[in-house]
């Protein structure tokens, strides 16, 4: 399952965004809490919550939605979810 996540991953080489979906990537199922991805990554931890952040806000995950990948925060921390690929997926109207 994670290999077909990490086949999917709609960000650029390089980018900070990359390596928390690779890191959540790499957990599988089990869900990794804020902290624990900052530590992995060494993104410092302000940005990892604002991209969290963004990850999982439908006004910001079209990329995600693209290729047919969620965000999804449980208790514990975040967990990767695949969903439908939505191809046409663009930012919400407000």
């Amino acid at each position: 399952m994670s290999d077909s996540f990490a086949s999917k991953c709609p960000f650029r080489a390089g980018t900070a965004s990359r390596s928390l979906f690779m890191a959540l990537t790499r957990s599988g199922k089990a869900p990794m809490s804020q902290i624990a991805l900052s530590r992995q990554t060494k993104v410092p931890a302000k940005k990892t919550a604002t991209i969290l952040a963004a990850m999982t806000n439908s006004y910001h995950n079209a990329g995600l939605r693209r290729v047919g990948v969620s965000v999804v925060r449980s208790t514990n921390g975040y967990v990767l979810k695949a969903t439908k690929p939505h191809p046409k997926a663009k930012r919400k109207p407000r």
